[in-house]
């Protein structure tokens, strides 16, 4: 049983899924006001600028085009499904703005916990991941980019016990693989 209020449990008794958990709509909201207020205020600073006609023109409307591919971004987020988190008894999907995310429960090799990340509190684990060089797998840290309407006690509770049920009902590996990283062998030569 869980510590945490029933959500988790609901969810979790929906095991092996798909479910779908969305970021809260007000925060999607809230980021979308905050990217319009900074584009207007960066027009603001354009025709202030333009009026006193001094070298600072370029710098305002160079803040001003990146206030507006801002508010881009932020439109692109109130679409249904953007910023979600998909889970089933294979793995994971993190589904951003441009693109999703798939990870395999075998490839997950620590619990998610609660951390601090430059003073923010985030969900975060590791994977083994092909590295850029030479392709070898690699332990890398990787972040859940919001909590889904949960705390993030309940969130890494949730997905702990989710990746426990998984790999319980997973068949046995091959000896030597695990997960979507491919086996490497010896180079000859």
């Amino acid at each position: 049983m869980s510590p945490f209020e029933p959500r988790a449990e609901t969810i979790l008794a929906r095991f092996p899924g798909p479910v779908t958990l969305q970021i809260k709509r007000s925060r999607k909201l809230v980021s979308f006001a905050l990217c319009l207020g900074l584009t207007m205020a960066s027009a603001w600073a354009v025709v202030v600028a333009s009026k006193d006609t001094n070298e600072w023109i370029g710098f305002a409307i160079l803040l001003a085009f990146f206030a507006a591919l801002t508010v881009r971004v932020a439109i692109a987020m109130l679409v249904p499904g953007v910023g979600s988190l998909t889970i089933d008894a294979d793995g994971l999907a993190c589904k951003l703005v441009f693109r999703t995310t798939r990870i395999s429960w075998q490839d997950v090799v620590r619990d998610f916990r609660e951390d601090t990340i430059r003073r923010l509190r985030v969900v975060t684990f590791e994977v083994i991941a092909p590295s850029a060089w030479r392709g070898v797998p690699t332990k890398t840290k990787r972040i859940l980019q919001d909590n889904f309407e949960l705390g993030r006690a309940e969130l890494a509770w949730l997905m702990n016990e989710w990746h426990r049920r998984a790999l319980a009902q997973a068949p046995t590996p091959e000896p030597g693989f695990r997960g979507s990283v491919p086996k490497i062998g010896r180079r000859s030569g």
